[in-house]
């Protein structure tokens, strides 16, 4: 039997469900308007928006289509009413991360429906294993082709539904002028995960350093301390970076500078950009920083050669030190761009995800 107490938190969790359930049926009434219906709604699910919403953006702006979109928390248990609330809607689910919701859509997808989802790096990795209903999936997305082997190994993905589609560079936006001091400029974005190997970027400046004490190096986005929890093992690792850097002749020489949506204007100082990690999927900030014009240098990560120009590509802090000593130069800046244009630009992109949609 219930103690007064246990009613009361029994009473408010229901209040609460009840709450969640009536906002999203008031949210998507209200995008769908009647005189809408017949467009083709596309519900967007996903946790972290942050490389679809350029995708979210494209339908939204085409009079064919109607997007709702489904906020979701990474870790949430999933809450049956709310997501059949979404999913009754919806002609078309993008699933953004292979996550838990998901696989719950995977499952539950009705037969007129068009799902897919699209995997990242991370997720590919994760100890839980996830159960999925492939025969209701009708594309899944991954964003390199080396990942499209780890995803569909570790899912046990059908190859006829499994596919490479690049993330988006909107290639307008980032080609602007260079400042006077990017040629002697090397720009790394995102170091606030131990993966990033923030070390490895120090060991490329103190290299420079040594010759020439007038390259610099900027770092844009979140400290690994403000990112990691006081208990988390890397948050020792980024203590002793930061460490190093205040103890070093070359401290001036790096700098930091908050995570934010100006990283078009952050590329303008940028002659180089660098990618040192242990692993990523496709590293964004890369083609970014190609897209502006900066020569990339990026460390031998597993499926890099897929993706960028092998030229462009080293096994070690040494070898990229010796190419930045041979200076940066016009003509390889602007091949930087046609790559990432003729290959990622975001239109390009876009048409390949709606095709998708279209062809099953």
């Amino acid at each position: 039997m219930l103690n007064a107490s246990q009613i009361v938190v029994r009473l408010i969790s229901r209040a609460i469900e009840y709450c969640v359930v009536l906002y999203a049926d008031i949210q998507i009434t209200r995008a769908i308007p009647s005189a809408l219906r017949k467009k083709t709604v596309i519900l967007f699910v996903g946790y972290d928006f942050r490389f679809a919403q350029g995708i979210i953006h494209f339908f939204e702006s085409n009079e064919n289509y109607q997007v709702i979109i489904q906020n979701e928390i990474k870790a949430a248990p999933i809450n049956e009413r709310v997501y059949r609330a979404y999913l009754s809607r919806a002609d078309w689910v993008f699933v953004e991360w292979v996550l838990e919701y998901a696989a719950w859509y995977s499952r539950h997808k009705l037969p007129h429906q068009k799902l897919v989802i699209r995997g990242h790096r991370f997720e590919a990795y994760r100890q839980k294993a996830l159960r999925f209903d492939w025969n209701k999936v009708d594309s899944f997305i991954a964003v390199s082709p080396f990942f499209e082997d780890v995803f569909q190994a570790r899912y046990d993905i059908p190859s006829s539904i499994i596919h490479y589609v690049p993330n988006t560079i909107e290639c307008e936006r980032f080609d602007l002028l260079k400042n006077s001091e990017a040629s002697k400029t090397i720009g790394m974005i995102g170091a606030s995960r131990k993966i990033k190997r923030l070390d490895l970027a120090l060991d490329l400046i103190e290299n420079l350093y040594q010759i020439d004490e007038s390259y610099r190096l900027l770092i844009k986005g979140q400290l690994g301390t403000e990112f990691n929890r006081a208990i988390d093992p890397d948050t020792l690792y980024f203590l002793e970076c930061y460490s190093r850097i205040e103890n070093a002749p070359w401290r001036e020489n790096v700098t930091f500078i908050e995570q934010g949506d100006d990283v078009d204007a952050f590329l303008q100082h940028c002659g180089w950009i660098l990618s040192v990690s242990d692993n990523e999927a496709f590293h964004v900030a890369v083609a970014e920083g190609m897209a502006s014009g900066c020569i990339p240098l990026i460390i031998d990560w597993g499926g890099a050669h897929q993706i960028y120009p092998t030229s462009n590509i080293y096994s070690s802090v040494d070898e990229m030190v010796s190419r930045v000593l041979m200076g940066w130069n016009e003509a390889e800046s602007e091949a930087a761009k046609r790559f990432i244009k003729e290959k990622y630009d975001a239109p390009l992109v876009y048409e390949q995800i709606e095709k998708l949609f279209l062809s099953n």
